[in-house]
């Protein structure tokens, strides 16, 4: 290979790295400001959970005393 080609190659191999830390920056953007982290996230799961459980728990309770009588 002639020198040329490879200095073309060396500076499109250039360019995509510069392409890829642009994008890598715009996803940690993205990573902070549209998500939630598990530590955020962690209160509402146990809110939810505590609710749904006590639905379900509910709705057994009425399943089995329709079952005894």
């Amino acid at each position: 290979m002639d020198s040329d080609s490879q200095k073309v190659k060396l500076a499109v191999m250039a360019e995509n790295i510069e392409q890829i830390k642009s994008d890598i920056s715009e996803i940690k953007e993205q990573l902070k400001s549209c998500y939630v982290t598990k530590i955020e996230f962690d209160p509402i799961k146990k809110i939810v959970y505590g609710m749904v459980g006590s639905v379900l728990l509910t709705v057994l309770g009425a399943v089995l005393v329709y079952a005894i009588r």
